[in-house]
């Protein structure tokens, strides 16, 4: 009777050793319980890639728009420059789930993904990229979305091209081209009101002029006088004349009739398009 108990024992413990460990279910903790998932569900944010030495008028970036307003159009935008920073599949969530639970994780932030997740499951057959978005909506005039490129490093620019890969003078010029395209919706943006972009450019060119690589003090001032002359918000007034009279303290004579002659250019433009 010993002999057979040990003889079952130990055919047990050989179809325990050869069964596959990927098919022993584990133990669900909380996070996995609160949050199961859904094996047909997926997110596949998919990235367009691009070539070319200026990628910011590359081909993957334009986005003709028919059926979006420009407010729908940067929403979509944000949602899915959200989307890109949760986990993309279930499998990827699941992963995640057991990763934050064993670093214990607040509640709090474990629900906030999983719920931004599920958000992002609408997106799931998505393709358009969602800096082409961006871009789009500030050439058509959002002041929001001026104001959130402005706050796009170099590092999300170009991770926002996928896997393509650049040459050292092809990042460069993209780089230049990008920060360029930045200012140059800020100033369209600004002469239509937009106050989020003249902020940007009263404060931007004080450090950075793209076409010097220099500052440029009576760009910042100019900008800063047109505000002055055309806003009805009184915090934005105060900001830029700050700034303003902080800079006049450093500026030669000739950078003030330089930023005199831009007042009047920048108020003619605004002008202009006002009565187009």
């Amino acid at each position: 009777m010993y002999r057979i108990f040990l003889i079952v024992f130990a055919i047990f413990l050989l179809v325990f050793w050869l069964y596959p460990k990927e098919s022993r279910i584990p133990a669900e903790d909380d996070a996995c319980k609160r949050h199961p998932i859904r094996a047909t569900s997926k997110v596949e944010i998919q990235k367009v890639g691009g070539s070319g030495i200026d990628p910011v008028f590359n081909e993957n970036f334009e986005f003709k728009n028919t059926e979006l307003s420009t407010s729908e159009i940067f929403a979509l935008a944000t949602e899915l420059r959200l989307c890109k920073s949760v986990p993309k599949s279930d499998s990827e969530l699941s992963l995640w789930l057991d990763k934050a639970n064993s670093l214990g994780e607040p509640i709090e932030f474990i629900d906030d993904t999983v719920a931004r997740y599920e958000q992002c499951l609408k997106h799931s057959n998505e393709e358009r990229n969602y800096m082409a978005l961006l871009l789009n909506a500030a050439e058509q005039g959002s002041d929001d979305a001026v104001s959130l490129l402005w706050s796009i490093g170099e590092q999300e620019y170009f991770e926002s091209f996928g896997t393509v890969q650049f040459s050292r003078e092809e990042r460069i010029a993209a780089r230049v081209a990008f920060t360029q395209k930045k200012y140059d919706l800020a100033h369209k943006v600004a002469l239509q009101g937009g106050e989020h972009s003249v902020e940007k450019l009263v404060k931007g060119y004080q450090h950075f002029d793209p076409a010097t690589n220099g500052q440029s003090y009576y760009k910042s001032v100019a900008y800063a006088n047109y505000t002055m002359a055309t806003t009805r918000n009184n915090d934005l007034y105060r900001k830029v004349d700050w700034i303003k009279q902080r800079l006049l303290n450093s500026m030669s004579n000739d950078e003030l009739e330089q930023a005199q002659m831009l007042t009047e250019k920048l108020l003619s433009e605004s002008l202009t398009g006002q009565n187009e």
